[in-house]
């Protein structure tokens, strides 16, 4: 699961048993002030009392693990190195949480639940993807104002096909609540053209990238 933008709510998302590894980025400076230390004890507070073990804390990350064997990496930098990090792992992203993604406030540069930053997203998923958030506008194929608002978007038809850059995707509800998270839905994205052949491609172009 990668929550970009994640401010210091993200430890909801340990509570998601279908997940074992999660990974956050922010680049915490523009957004909260004192130190990394202060905010990642902000983070801690977030999830639920649980045991946390820091495992390893340099200046640009802090690796943890649960007691109950969850791994995070919660990365100190912009959402576009990390997905570079995410990318360069060879690990499809299995879910991706899109609340509170700092379009609104925190100052980040682009909706991470929008086109182009989702485009990056759906090209490093696999077969199928958990998707948190509480506006979708690129699944919806709505624009921001209207995802934000349920009314506008209550009468959709799911599944919903989407086509983007070549590639046909299906979009379902899962749940219209998200624990942990506010007004948030709970969608799955599934690949529907050939995903076999997309995974080879994709190890191909790692290894160009790399």
């Amino acid at each position: 699961m990668y929550y970009p933008s994640a401010g210091t709510n993200g430890g909801h998302l340990l509570d998601y048993d279908e997940f074992n590894t999660f990974i956050y980025s922010d680049f915490f400076p523009r957004r909260f002030g004192g130190t990394r230390t202060e905010f990642f004890h902000r983070f801690l507070a977030s999830c639920g009392g649980k045991k946390i073990e820091v495992i390893a804390a340099t200046e640009e990350c802090r690796v943890f693990c649960t007691s109950s064997g969850k791994w995070g990496v919660f990365l100190f930098m912009s959402n576009d190195n990390a997905v570079d990090i995410i990318r360069k792992s060879e690990i499809p992203i299995e879910g991706f949480c899109g609340v509170v993604d700092g379009c609104v406030e925190g100052g980040n540069k682009e909706c991470c639940n929008e086109f182009p930053f989702m485009s990056r997203i759906l090209g490093l998923m696999g077969a199928r993807m958990i998707v948190v958030s509480d506006h979708a506008p690129a699944l919806l194929g709505l624009n921001r104002g209207e995802a934000w608002m349920p009314a506008l978007w209550k009468d959709l038809k799911f599944p919903r096909s989407l086509e983007h850059q070549g590639r046909e995707f299906r979009v379902n509800v899962v749940s219209k609540t998200a624990p942990g998270f506010d007004n948030a839905h709970i969608f799955c994205v599934e690949r529907t053209d050939g995903v076999e052949e997309y995974m080879r491609r994709m190890r191909k172009d790692r290894l160009v990238f790399h």
